[in-house]
């Protein structure tokens, strides 16, 4: 009963939330047109929604530059053009950031879009504005139930770093765990893995071999997102040791094989750490920051560890115990 009425809380405090979202975007829609507008921007808004590529470009710079003056342009022009171009009006916006009126009003917008492509865009976004976090919560967990697995899993995931008032109920998070998609069985699994339900723990234990199961799946999205997951477990994915060092030695995308070298650094198994080490040596000498970035970061915090070792090692030798 008590689960039932928590559910039925949070369903109210969603739907209230969405009829006040309408009434701010009435709102929104009269202050729109006060917003100060740069004179330029229908022009560059115009060339970025050509057919040209290189004025695709310049205009984006362009719009950069004007900023706020380019927003209301921006909003009134999102509905044109095609789902790539819808694109990039809400990745320019994200990017200028303000102002929030402008911004809560095209996500809304867009995340109801017809193209996965878009609202994958929305829910991916959205977490950089932690301040609309309320007014964003009904279209990121609409989101989390989109028909398209990599749509759930961006909502997801965004929704896990927002407050607990705009958090997904452990039902719900259960439901995700247990769907069809292994990305969406990820995401819910990091979500779920720092909550302190029980039921929640319980599942997501269930989850783990799912997720080992598709370590060698053919979509690197997939391989990169069940390895990072595996990687929250901590010591726990210490099953899963022998599949991350496949993963490791075989995979054919370096950042895959990154990530299996850190899942099985957490597992602190000695024989998982044995095998990732060299690897994440070899990583931290990568001109490529992303791949050195997390290798010498991982290798720093392992020195102080080191050095003890050896600090206790010599101990024993010069104070041998009889």
């Amino acid at each position: 009963m008590a689960v039932s009425t928590l559910m039925l809380r949070h369903r109210i405090t969603i739907v209230s939330a969405s009829v006040a979202i309408a009434i701010m975007a009435s709102s929104a829609c009269a202050k729109l047109s006060l917003l100060p507008r740069h004179p330029e921007a229908r022009g560059a808004v115009s060339r970025l929604l050509s057919d040209d590529p290189l004025l695709q470009r310049e205009a984006q710079v362009e719009i950069m530059a004007l900023g706020e003056g380019a927003m209301p342009e921006l909003r009134e022009r999102f509905g044109d053009g095609d789902p790539e171009e819808r694109k990039k009006i809400v990745e320019i916006v994200s990017t200028i950031g303000k102002p929030p009126e402008v911004v809560r009003d095209v996500f809304i917008h867009a995340g109801r879009d017809s193209s996965p492509a878009v609202r994958q865009v929305v829910a991916f976004r959205s977490a950089q504005f932690p301040h609309l976090q309320r007014e964003l919560f009904p279209t990121l967990h609409t989101l989390a139930f989109d028909a398209t697995p990599e749509v759930q899993a961006a909502a997801i995931t965004t929704i896990g770093g927002l407050s607990a008032e705009n958090s997904l109920t452990a039902n719900e998070l259960e439901q995700l765990m247990r769907s069809d998609s292994p990305l969406v069985v990820a995401a819910a699994v990091t979500a779920a893995l720092p909550r302190p339900e029980q039921s929640l723990q319980e599942v997501t234990m269930e989850a783990l071999p799912v997720l080992v199961g598709e370590i060698m799946n053919p979509s690197p999205l997939v391989r990169a997102a069940v390895i990072i997951a595996i990687g929250k477990y901590g010591p726990a994915a210490s099953p899963a040791a022998p599949p991350l060092a496949g993963a490791l030695e075989h995979d054919q995308v370096p950042e895959i094989r990154l990530q299996a070298a850190l899942a099985l650094m957490k597992t602190k198994m000695r024989s998982a750490r044995a095998v990732a080490l060299p690897a994440l040596q070899e990583f931290a000498k990568s001109p490529n920051p992303a791949l050195a970035g997390p290798a010498q970061r991982v290798l720093a915090a392992e020195q102080p560890a080191a050095a003890t070792a050896t600090l206790e090692t010599r101990v024993s030798h010069d104070f041998p115990t009889f």
